[in-house]
């Protein structure tokens, strides 16, 4: 079984490597990210306004 970023998971992020950094309505994710799946359903249901992803690969996205 993969071990995704525990932290990244609660926001529907699925990711491995990430470095982040988690505010009140923001989560950035830089450095060679590899994340498997983004939910934005829980993304919105958490609150978050701004994601912000840099120099890292994106899998899957989900609407």
């Amino acid at each position: 079984m993969e071990e995704f970023d525990k932290k990244l998971e609660q926001y529907g992020i699925l990711t491995k490597n990430a470095q982040k950094s988690i505010e009140k309505d923001r989560v950035k994710i830089f450095n060679n990210a590899i994340i498997e799946t983004i939910n934005f359903k829980t993304l919105q249901e958490k609150g978050i306004k701004e994601l912000h992803i840099k120099k890292s690969e994106i899998y899957n996205i989900v609407f």
